[in-house]
């Protein structure tokens, strides 16, 4: 009896974890990339970070919902590139160029900015 116990409490944890799992929220990053959609450079830069995210656990289709977006290297599109991104309200925004960071922190005060690798 006590076997059948306790196979029916481990089934029963089983199958709260992986409900859990189905209920867990979908989040929402951005990135901006500031060159071109064409420049394989900033696509490895986007492809590092979702990997990075992957190694933490949130991956992509599962838990994880990336909106990657360029600027093209132009001032005017990375401010409306960095409009569009605020309006969708991700949790938080990677960039890799402080001029991209500037133009986000001046879409919004209250989503976290995050600026790696910034030379200019």
């Amino acid at each position: 009896m006590k076997r059948r116990k306790f196979i029916t409490l481990l089934g029963g944890a089983a199958g709260m974890a992986v409900a859990g799992r189905a209920q867990q929220r979908m989040r929402r990053i951005g990135i901006l990339m500031p060159g071109s959609e064409n420049d394989a450079l900033w696509h490895m830069n986007a492809a590092v970070a979702r990997k990075a995210l992957a190694e933490l656990g949130w991956n992509e289709g599962l838990n994880l919902r990336v909106e990657l977006r360029f600027g093209e290297g132009d001032a005017g599109r990375i401010s409306d590139q960095a409009r569009e991104l605020v309006r969708l309200a991700p949790e938080v925004i990677l960039t890799a160029s402080a001029a991209a960071g500037r133009a986000l922190k001046q879409e919004t005060q209250t989503i976290p900015v995050v600026v790696a690798g910034s030379g200019s």
